[in-house]
């Protein structure tokens, strides 16, 4: 049969158990939550990264540096193109 006293120290029994679920619980969340707030810091710093990479392949590609630079290194733009002639078989071997 259940006396007062065993109710008593049941639920206190039960008291410390679910505070120290609660506590681990907590504490996983909490350590969790560290871990998500540490990779998006390091996605918005590798967003930035890639964002300057654009930035140098636009600066890079520009027509206008690569025509100076191809004047710069001798060469010329051509007059006129011409098709050189080859066996039709050539390709095919």
């Amino acid at each position: 049969m259940l006396t007062y006293k065993t109710i008593i120290k049941t639920s206190f029994i039960l008291l410390i158990v679910l505070s120290a679920l609660n506590l681990i619980s907590a504490n996983i969340l909490s350590t969790k939550g560290l871990a998500v707030a540490i990779q998006e810091k390091e996605v918005l710093r590798l967003e930035k990264e890639n964002r300057q990479i654009k930035t140098k392949i636009e600066e890079a590609s520009r027509l206008s540096d690569v025509e100076s630079l191809s004047h710069s290194l001798g060469f010329v733009r051509s007059g006129q193109v011409v098709y050189l002639q080859t066996s039709a078989g050539f390709a095919l071997k």
